[in-house]
This record gives C-alpha cells, structure tokens and sequence, in this order.
C-alpha cells in the first residue's frame, strides 16, 4: 500500500444465515478486518461500525444495504463512505443487486466478501487483499508506476483517458450506455468517470464533450 485512504463511516451487512454466522462470528470479522487495514497503512476512525443482518422475508437487499448505510450515519453523523457486504454464494444477481442498490441509489462504493474465506478465522492474508481493494475505492494509492515509456510522460500535468460504449439487444430499444474515466493524479492510479446515456446502438460518444468537461473539473480540483 503506497497512500492509506481515510475510513470515517462504514457498515457491514451480512447477506448469511444467522445460524451459520452468528454474531460473534460478525463482530470477529469486522475487527479484524479493521485491525488490518489499519496495519497496512490506512486510517480507521470507526473501529466498530455497525453490523445489520439481511432478512429475506422482511427486506429487500436494497432496503439492507439502505439500512446499514443509515446505522453508519447515525453513528458519527457524516455520510458513509463504506459498506462491506459478506455473501454466502457467489450468485450474480444478489451481487447485482448489491451494486445496483450503493452505485445506483446511494452513490457510496461496497466491498463484497465470500462467506467461505471469513466463516471462521479469517486469513490475514484474504483480508490484505480486501483491504488493497476498499483503499483503492476510497482514495488511496496501492500501486504506481516507478517510470514511464517516454521522457515526456509526467513531466506536465496530464490526463490518461479510456472511453467506450455498452449496448443493450439490437431489438430491445433500450439506451446505450457511454462510459468515459480519466486520471486525476501525476501517478496515473486515480480515476474519476462519467456515464451518460445516449441513443440506442450508437457507438460514437454523443456527449464526449460534456463528459470530458467533468473529468476535467474534477482534475482540476484534485491539483
């Protein structure tokens, strides 16, 4: 880890049976989780978030999500910046709710973790490899190049920009999605990113310009 990111606010949801992983089981979890990020370099305000259990029967797993975000509120009063989510299969459509729920709804990043690899003593090793992730997710730096192909790469402020389309079925009629990211640091490690909807099966950006202005303020306010 080359920049430990800051963790103010964070929570944990755990998508596992209660009777599988019990709470004590949950709070083991949660603090070594946060014993190690902290031992790799990053700073954790909250060294007991709140845990929530998802209940099938009376929530979805985007009111779960919701809800363990509002507990992380409460609890120091700013917006969360995490939620950790412990799965107990591999199964993509609860993984794309997940997403759909913090990216789409809540706009804060979640950081998903087999239950298998945390059930009962969690590795160091596995919760490292997690950690590098949400460092990533929250600012920080893990990786950076120590040169460059070209005298003239990093000398001036620059931008490294990837673009490109999604498109739904030919006969759905539905939007296609452009996507566009550019680095915001001299490392080029950071990124921000701009999506925009635009007309069905277009694989020209309509609106490059407008989004290349976003990734622009935002390099600017990084400098």
């Amino acid at each position: 880890m080359i920049t430990g990111g800051v963790l103010e606010t964070s929570g944990v949801l755990c998508l596992a049976d209660p009777r599988r992983f019990g709470m004590d089981a949950f709070r083991h979890f949660a603090t070594e989780l946060v014993r190690v990020l902290k031992a790799s370099g990053m700073t954790v305000k909250t060294v007991q978030p709140p845990l929530h259990y998802h209940d099938p029967n009376k929530s979805s797993i985007a009111d779960s999500v919701q809800f363990t975000a509002d507990a992380a509120f409460k609890q120091t009063k700013k917006r969360p910046q995490l939620v950790v989510c412990i799965k107990q299969t591999s199964d993509k459509d609860e993984y794309s709710e997940i997403k759909r729920a913090s990216d789409c709804n809540l706009g804060l990043p979640t950081q998903c973790v087999l239950l298998k690899h945390v059930e009962f003593d969690p590795s160091p090793q596995y919760l490292a490899n997690v950690g590098l992730k949400i460092n990533q997710k929250l600012g920080g730096r893990c990786t950076v190049l120590n040169s460059f192909p070209g005298n003239w790469i990093g000398k001036e402020p620059m931008m490294v920009i990837g673009a490109d389309v999604t498109h739904f079925p030919r006969d759905g009629g539905k939007p296609s999605i452009a996507a566009m990211v550019g680095s915001v640091d001299p490392k080029f490690v950071q990124y921000a990113s701009s999506l925009k909807f635009q007309s069905h099966v277009t694989e020209t950006l309509q609106y490059g310009g407008d989004m290349l202005i976003e990734l622009l303020k935002q390099f600017q306010a990084k400098k």
